[in-house]
């Protein structure tokens, strides 16, 4: 047993512990409060893994929707970075979010997916980030263009319980990228009594901006 008073210093070069070299880390950063996005290097990971962002322990005094809260304020915070620094930043990914996809180029159809994998927060403004996504079926509302209507979670047809390899029950996609992206943060929300899926109004006078042609704003809003 050593003496307490050994420096480990003074120990012989066979009896010293030995790193093993490990890959460098990858990570891409964030913008700071002063909207300058830098490249999250290895020299400072040790320091984000220790301070992270958002705290995620819950416990006496700390509640999952406490967490759940100030994520979702860390999440409006970079996204309203983001829109106002367009030139420096790219607009983050997170998991959870809904975004609008195209996943073949030229007029593949456009279709919602929910960020199911693959996304850690130090990955979401990344411009190599990589996820898996559920696709969602639409379901037209009579009479009105566009996403209008209600959606729902795309069923794998070919999916068997007792066969791993017949997938998940529903349609997954993996490693989309930001090339297939369409529309980022597209806000749904849920009608309770029918456990219907919607896209909001602001997100589709969004999508009739960003493709006017596909998806005209009707004149005359449905009644629900």
């Amino acid at each position: 047993m050593l003496c307490p008073d050994l420096s480990i210093c003074d120990l012989p070069a066979s009896e010293k512990l030995v790193w093993p070299a490990f890959p460098a880390n990858s990570g891409h950063g964030r913008a700071d409060d002063a909207a300058v996005r830098a490249p999250f290097s290895a020299t400072n990971i040790s320091a984000r893994l220790e301070n992270p962002d958002i705290n995620p322990i819950v416990g006496p005094g700390r509640t999952a929707a406490m967490v759940a809260k100030e994520f979702e304020a860390y999440k409006n915070k970079q996204r309203a970075l983001a829109a106002a620094n367009r030139d420096s930043m790219l607009y983050p990914i997170y998991q959870g979010d809904y975004l609008l996809v195209r996943l073949a180029t030229g007029a593949a159809p456009l279709s919602l997916h929910r960020v199911s994998n693959g996304l850690f927060m130090e990955d979401a403004c990344s411009n190599d980030a990589t996820f898996t996504s559920v696709e969602y079926t639409h379901t037209p509302q009579n009479g009105v263009p566009g996403f209008f209507g209600s959606f729902e979670a795309r069923k794998n047809l070919s999916y068997n319980k007792n066969d791993p390899s017949s997938g998940n029950v529903f349609v997954r996609h993996r490693s989309l990228s930001r090339d297939q992206v369409v529309m980022y943060d597209v806000q749904c929300f849920y009608l309770e009594a029918k456990k219907v899926l919607r896209i909001s109004l602001s997100s589709l006078k969004e999508l009739s901006q960003l493709l006017p042609e596909e998806f005209p704003f009707p004149s005359m809003l449905p009644s629900t």
